[in-house]
């Protein structure tokens, strides 16, 4: 049991971080992040345990792939990552959470819990709206029923502060990239048939349904941005956070109006909760009592109904309502939409001999791919690819030893870029090996 002094210094620990610049939320999911990486590339990619989880659970998300990558020693780390990845592909055991995703949540969610722990007091309580707007929203759907209208109010009034992303930076780079060859690729697309498109795509070395996924979103960004604010039909611009920042990155001022767009938005659905929160019955069974015989007398039996429901099951039903309805991101639906409508070309094209030497000759799907779209054809083409690139990134590890420095260097010893789209496509932004060198 922790004593009065201990229980004072961790308020006043809480409320100094609270405080602070920027959101606490934030900076902790920041600093596990910092954390993992660090640690990762310094002693756990040496460590045969965690190697073999992470295999297990199919690597890293695209986002952890390219923090992974921008760093100092990616041409170190990534070999052995990428060779285990492999490994654990072609004996078809990849299946779980990426581990860095999974410790920030996991440090999100111990500090999110010592807010809602101490929200009986005014000065946590009123710190809270430091928060992001994102972890504001967290925080109410964690908070006892007793905060949740309260909160809801907080929310409502908050300016716009958008969660930090460190993966920004990276991605900027290869945006531009990205822009460059999405302007050439729709060109193309207007002077090529069917199936010289689905050739062109097989002949690419990524994946065509990342390169796809990825080219649909950046498409609808563009497409957005460029947009009258005024002409836009109200549901149309919601950006989830990653592609609010690619956004930003593309256009600023255009990323400004839709985020101004989607404040107005989420200020109205914010105030409605705040409004239906505040209307929950009261907490003393008497009262409630008390309060249901006018409706029951006019025969309004919903109303009675209202009344009688317990207070916290009426604020767990409304949250519950708020979560579902929420709007989704538009470019996260343009991107699915264009990745759906490759695989089913893919799929459609596969009994015709050019397509079928095509995929023979060409890159082919990946790992998450290759079941989506004419298995027959990707599954064999895959593992022949996989199995190529085990030995180069085994070579590559086999001749980082000192005692094979009197050894040539060869093409195999820089193989792994070229592992990453047949693995995790998305990390490159859907760009082939090649393109991804060329970003800035």
């Amino acid at each position: 049991m922790k004593s009065p002094s201990r229980h004072a210094d961790e308020r006043r620990a809480l409320l100094r971080e609270l405080t602070g610049e920027g959101c606490l939320l934030c900076r902790d999911a920041e600093s596990a992040e910092h954390h993992w990486r660090t640690w990762y590339v310094m002693e756990t990619h040496r460590d045969p345990d965690y190697r073999r989880r992470v295999a297990h659970t199919g690597g890293f998300c695209d986002r952890h792939t390219r923090l992974l990558m921008s760093t100092s020693d990616s041409a170190q780390v990534l070999p052995g990552l990428l060779g285990d990845l492999v490994s654990s592909a072609l004996a078809g055991t990849t299946s779980g959470r990426c581990d860095a995703c999974a410790k920030t949540a996991a440090s999100t969610e111990r500090r999110l819990d010592a807010i809602v722990r101490r929200l009986d007091d005014p000065e946590i309580f009123a710190a809270t709206g430091r928060l992001c707007n994102s972890h504001l929203l967290d925080l109410l759907h964690s908070a006892p029923w007793r905060h949740a209208a309260t909160l809801a109010g907080l929310a409502a009034h908050q300016q716009p502060v958008d969660p930090s992303d460190p993966d920004v930076p990276v991605r900027a780079a290869l945006l531009a990239r990205a822009a460059q060859v999405l302007a050439e690729n729709d060109k193309r697309l207007t002077q090529l048939s069917t199936i010289d498109r689905v050739v062109d795509d097989l002949g690419r070395d990524c994946c065509p349904g990342c390169r796809n996924r990825a080219q649909g979103e950046l498409r609808y960004l563009s497409w957005l941005l460029d947009q009258d604010p005024d002409r836009l039909d109200p549901s149309e611009p919601w950006l989830c956070a990653r592609h609010l920042g690619d956004a930003t990155v593309l256009d600023d001022l255009g990323a400004r109006r839709v985020r101004g767009l989607m404040h107005q938005k989420a200020r109205a659905r914010l105030t409605q909760l705040a409004e239906r929160l505040t209307a929950a019955p009261r907490p003393r069974p008497l009262a409630r009592l008390r309060r249901s015989w006018q409706p029951l007398l006019r025969r309004r039996f919903d109303l009675a109904a209202a009344e009688l429901r317990r207070p916290d099951r009426h604020v767990a039903e409304t949250l519950l309502h708020f979560r579902h309805t929420a709007p989704t991101c538009s470019a996260c639906a343009a991107g699915v939409v264009s990745e759906r409508r490759e695989l089913d070309l893919l799929e459609a094209a596969a009994g015709h001999e050019t397509v079928r030497e095509a995929w023979v000759h060409g890159h082919g799907l990946c790992r998450d791919h290759a079941p989506m779209a004419a298995p027959e054809l990707a599954k064999p083409v895959l593992r022949s690819r996989l199995a190529l690139l085990a030995w180069e990134l085994d070579e590559t590890r086999r001749t980082q030893a000192w005692h094979t420095r009197h050894e040539p260097f060869t093409p195999a010893q820089s193989s792994w870029p070229r592992a990453v789209p047949f693995l995790r496509g998305n990390a490159f932004l859907g760009l082939t090996t090649a393109e991804y060198q060329d970003a800035p």
